[in-house]
């Protein structure tokens, strides 16, 4: 598949009962949940009309409807420059679910996990959930350097990207929990590594391989902020996209000082045709 290419899923699995026959509240477990998504796998192994890996990304790609998951909300970071942050809305213990990781989109990586921890990523295909409206499913946008800050690792060849404008359900707000600790440089690797598992609350964790959930490390107080840990792999490839854009920007600059006209071929960019 090329970059721009994508496709939707669709469709509900008959063995999923996202429903809200016991009322509504807020009871929903990570144990509960992951046996529904164990239920799922089973019946389409028993049928054969899927393989369990299709099964998997199109689970990854689904936002389960009617969840009993209300504990966290969004509001602005008490992190520096941390944008929107992610907090507690109730006393949340140790072990527990707080809320899942959308995969609004999927970018899937031939090269796999390399391809996600360098400047030159190249995305081999982005698939878009069934709950995407079709004039919305843009592979550029969620494959942009700002749709970095809300992808996460799924598997070797896979990564959720949620949509930040998709912040109404409590559910699914997985992908606003900052790191308390920033990497800016590669000698600060290790500096960096202590600061942000002191910091962290709470993790991703993967359920069934078909799900992302983001749980609770330790008790967490009503009001608290819910940090994670994204890894230096995450902010050093930000910091050399960074610099390459920087680079890019000097050359315009020199050549127009310069007096000269900026091509596309200066930067091995050619002309269709």
């Amino acid at each position: 598949m090329s970059k721009s290419s994508h496709r939707h899923l669709h469709g509900r699995h008959p063995a999923v009962r996202c429903s809200a026959e016991l009322g509504n509240v807020d009871d929903l477990t990570l144990e509960e949940f992951a046996v529904r998504l164990a239920e799922v796998r089973a019946h389409y192994r028993v049928t054969g009309e899927l393989t369990q890996d299709r099964v998997c990304m199109n689970m990854l790609a689904t936002r389960c409807e009617d969840l009993h998951l209300n504990r966290c909300r969004t509001g602005p970071s008490r992190i520096q420059d941390g944008g929107t942050g992610l907090f507690a809305t109730r006393d949340i213990r140790a072990g527990e679910l707080i809320t899942l990781y959308p995969g609004d989109a999927l970018l899937y990586w031939k090269d796999g996990r390399e391809a996600r921890s360098t400047s030159k990523r190249v995305c081999s295909g982005v698939v878009f959930g069934a709950h995407i409206p079709m004039g919305e499913r843009d592979a550029d946008r969620v494959t942009s350097a700002d749709a970095r800050a809300y992808e996460v690792c799924a598997t070797s060849t896979l990564s959720c990207v949620g949509d930040p404008r998709l912040a109404g359900n409590p559910a699914y707000l997985g992908h606003f929990a900052n790191d308390g600790a920033v990497c800016a440089a590669p000698e600060g690797s290790a500096a960096y590594r202590v600061a942000t598992v002191a910091a962290a609350n709470a993790d991703h964790v993967t359920l069934e391989g078909c799900h992302l959930a983001t749980q609770a490390l330790r008790d967490i107080a009503s009001g608290d902020e819910i940090l994670v840990t994204y890894g230096e792999g995450y902010w050093l490839s930000r910091l050399m996209d960074l610099e390459s854009l920087q680079r890019l920007l000097g050359k315009v600059k020199a050549l127009k000082r310069a007096g000269g006209a900026v091509s596309g071929a200066e930067f091995g960019i050619r002309n269709a045709g």
